[in-house]
């Protein structure tokens, strides 16, 4: 003892020597006391140990419990958000589908058009709409020398008119017989078919490679072929032909009840090979068509029809056989798929000149890998099946066929007498005029 008094802790509540129990001191432990027995142990799922502070311990495999038990509720709250997402989307779609487009005039009143008729204002604008689409499809042209897209405004904005004026006609193609679905079409506009490579700089047509238009079924697939024309061809089944084999099995019932409705739908796409390896090495076409290039600038000044038909390979039709059907559910809509495709040379086409581009069989090189998991592709998904060789018919055509069809869908625009839009399942806009003769 240094001589200072000795003092002692004080009291917290009384701030006097801690020699004395303070009733405030009694009354918050007995209270402490009361909740944390009314209070019952937290414990860990799969564990019996509980929650009580740093004396707590947990094994490894009651760590790898809880941590599947919190992983199985996470996957179960996924699985119900994708359920919830795929029930609301469905929904939607139906609800989307089953709305009918209204269109009101400047002055405010609904257009109400009998089928296959209207006022004379209304027919006069409808018209005018459809000479303006025409004249920009078939005669502008953008600055690369290409045709007028479907996207353009000088198509879009009339296309969205008329489309207007057809829903408030309160027309369904599928039972109409004013403006019937069957008939053969030219489509008025480039195709806008995956994969084009441009347009050739001579007369505008679109580019696409022989893989991309035949899912890689028909070689050379790499040789460019440009596109002249596409055409369609839609028409009734015969009474005397038999239904197709293969079927979208969610239509195979409908079909079998009401067979009258089935109709045949073909797509001919006309080509001209116009870059293909094989012209360079050909002996009996190979001094027309190995030039030099002071001989490509003395023929700049030719005709140019005449230019290209030297510099161009064989001349084909790639045909791509299909059926439609009506679809069970939803207004205007066709069900369509396809079941094969044949590739033969048009009627001015060389055979030798054919042959030389597409009768090398031996000497075609392997396919590379990009080409192997598009066909892998094709062969699990429609069933796609090439036939090797020439058809032993007329020994020129390729053939392949496609054994589990796909069922796409086509909503019907507009329909008359002169003009067939339609919208595809991904959104892709055909405009086609009515041909008054097969093509």
């Amino acid at each position: 003892n240094d001589g200072r008094p000795i003092t002692t802790p004080s009291c917290p509540w009384c701030h006097l020597d801690q020699g004395h129990h303070h009733p405030l001191e009694e009354e918050q432990r007995d209270e402490m006391k009361s909740v944390s027995a009314a209070t019952p142990p937290v414990l860990f799922p799969g564990s019996s140990s509980t929650m009580d502070g740093p004396s707590s311990s947990l094994s490894s495999s009651s760590y790898a419990t809880t941590a599947l038990y919190y992983l199985f509720i996470a996957a179960a709250a996924v699985g119900l958000a994708l359920r919830l997402y795929a029930t609301a989307t469905k929904k939607r779609r139906s609800r989307r589908d089953s709305l009918r487009a209204t269109v009101p005039s400047s002055a405010g009143k609904r257009l109400d058009v009998a089928e296959g008729d209207c006022d004379d204002d209304d027919g006069a604008a409808t018209s005018q709409d459809k000479s303006d689409m025409m004249r920009a499809l078939r005669h502008d042209r953008l600055p690369d020398g290409s045709t007028i897209p479907v996207d353009h405004p000088s198509v879009s904005e009339p296309l969205d008119r008329l489309k207007s004026a057809y829903a408030s006609w309160d027309v369904d193609a599928r039972t109409s017989t004013t403006h019937p679905m069957d008939g053969d079409f030219l489509m008025e506009h480039s195709p806008s078919f995956i994969g084009k490579l441009g347009h050739s700089k001579d007369s505008g047509d679109p580019l696409f490679t022989m893989g991309r238009m035949t899912f890689s079924m028909i070689r050379p697939t790499e040789a460019v072929c440009s596109l002249q024309r596409v055409t369609q061809h839609v028409h009734r089944l015969g009474p005397t032909e038999a239904l197709p084999e293969k079927m979208p099995p969610k239509l195979r019932d409908h079909i079998e009840k009401n067979a009258g409705e089935l109709r045949t739908f073909v797509t001919k796409m006309y080509f001209t090979v116009e870059d293909d390896a094989s012209l360079e090495n050909n002996d009996d076409h190979g001094d027309d068509h190995a030039e030099s290039e002071d001989d490509e600038e003395e023929k700049k000044e030719d005709e140019p029809s005449t230019r290209r038909r030297q510099a161009r390979g064989p001349r084909g039709v790639m045909r791509m056989d299909g059926y439609c059907y009506p679809d069970p559910a939803v207004p205007n809509r066709l069900a369509v798929w396809f079941s094969g495709g044949v590739c033969s040379p048009q009627r001015d086409c060389d055979p030798a000149q054919w042959r030389n581009t597409f009768g090398r069989f031996e000497e075609m090189p392997p396919r590379p890998i990009s080409e192997r998991l598009m066909l892998f592709a094709a062969k699990a998904f429609m069933g796609a099946v090439p036939l090797e060789g020439f058809d032993p018919v007329d020994n020129l055509s390729l053939r392949f066929e496609l054994r589990r069809p796909i069922a796409a869908h086509q909503d019907m625009a507009y329909n008359d007498d002169d003009l067939r839009v339609t919208v595809g399942s991904k959104g892709t806009v055909v405009i086609c005029s009515r041909l008054r003769r097969d093509a």
